[in-house]
């Protein structure tokens, strides 16, 4: 049945005594009814939908950037001419105390300004968004608007905003962010796009939360891995200056080092110490080093092994290697596990290794005055 027929029929149920023009022009009025309830849900439809296009884009809303860009469809639409996406953060009793710039837009500029950028935009008063989280603001001429005095109208004016659509963002009870969308001339919002800022309100909420969480995990990720680097930096710097400390090369006369032993060795610290040693023995030119061992309470046989590594290489530099201050009991364990160190001379103590080095350099020199005579 036709919506015409439909409504002549109703008017004929009503029993009204009507004329035919009469019954003609309120058959006229219902088909107009008829008409603008079905526009009216075609652009709710049309409303839903570009809604449900913006939830699934912000799914994938990386940047601040690209979570305006995504709600901004359709103010750029209706002819917006910048949008700004702010930060809120709130006191201990949940007031907005704080709103930082995090994203930008301007037309007819292209591209969107980021949070770092140089921007001469200043926040909307908080008196015009901050007493009802979740409800929208509408500013349909900021001249004419009674809540803003005549100087918040001319710095308003002085960054090319006469209309602007505010919308105050919080999630679980609390304040996440402010949208705001501007126009340069002034424009009366209608009912439907005031419903549409509600609905974007409720869309946007979740994703701009969940982007400021991501936002502070990955600055506490950063800072804790600054922060870890550097603790790393000053353990590395210790344990060289503990290596040094622990390895002490010292020109006890010319020609001669000695490095005394102290604590257990192990293979980390058996290479700090040749190669402290080797580099001490070519920047003196030492002919002779004196390892002692005084201060090693227990050796094994992978700790001999060890010295007996460091000899051979002090011997491939051409320096006379010598063993000095092994105690007995350490010199009772190495004969129990059989290690050999025949290949070290081994002396009581320091001195004596001082006065064999001695003695090893007189006769080096005289033989080779020998050879030169």
């Amino acid at each position: 049945m036709s919506g015409r027929a439909g409504a002549l029929r109703a008017a004929m149920k009503e029993g009204e005594d009507v004329t035919a023009k009469e019954l003609e022009n309120r058959v006229h009025e219902l088909e107009a009814a008829l008409l603008a309830a079905e526009a009216k849900a075609s652009e709710q439809n049309i409303a839903l939908l570009a809604l449900l296009e913006v939830a699934i884009a912000l799914n994938d809303a990386a940047t601040p950037d690209e979570v305006l860009d995504t709600v901004s469809a359709a103010s750029r639409t209706a002819g917006a001419t910048a949008g700004q996406l702010w930060w809120v953060a709130e006191d201990a009793d949940g007031t907005p105390s704080e709103v930082t710039l995090a994203a930008e837009w301007r037309w007819p500029e292209s591209g969107a300004v980021g949070g770092g950028a140089k921007v001469a935009t200043a926040p909307p008063s908080r008196s015009l968004w901050a007493q009802e989280p979740d409800e929208p603001t509408f500013i349909d001429d900021v001249c004419a608007d009674g809540r803003l005095d005549p100087v918040e109208c001319e710095e308003i004016e002085a960054q090319g905003v006469r209309a602007w659509a505010l919308l105050p963002l919080g999630f679980l009870g609390r304040w996440q962010g402010l949208l705001a969308f501007s126009w340069s001339e002034t424009r009366p919002f209608s009912n439907q796009e005031r419903s549409y800022y509600r609905s974007l309100i409720a869309v946007a909420s979740g994703a701009v939360a969940n982007r400021r969480l991501l936002d502070t995990m990955e600055h506490t990720i950063e800072v804790r891995t600054h922060e870890l680097a550097e603790k790393l930096e000053i353990i590395s710097r210790q344990r060289e200056a503990i290596a040094e400390l622990s390895t002490p090369v010292l020109e006890i006369w010319e020609d001669i080092l000695a490095l005394p032993v102290m604590g257990m060795l192990d293979t980390r610290r058996s290479a700090d110490i040749m190669d402290t040693l080797l580099a001490a023995i070519v920047a003196k030119r030492a002919k002779c080093v004196i390892l002692d061992v005084t201060g090693v309470e227990i050796m094994d046989t992978k700790t001999a092994d060890y010295l007996l590594r460091i000899a051979r290489a002090c011997g491939l530099l051409g320096s006379r290697c010598v063993l000095t201050g092994l105690r007995p009991a350490v010199a009772q364990t190495l004969v129990e596990i059989d290690a050999d160190l025949s290949e070290l001379r081994t002396l009581g103590n320091l001195r004596e290794g001082l006065r064999d080095s001695l003695e090893y350099l007189g006769q080096l020199r005289r033989t080779r005055r020998s050879a030169s005579a």
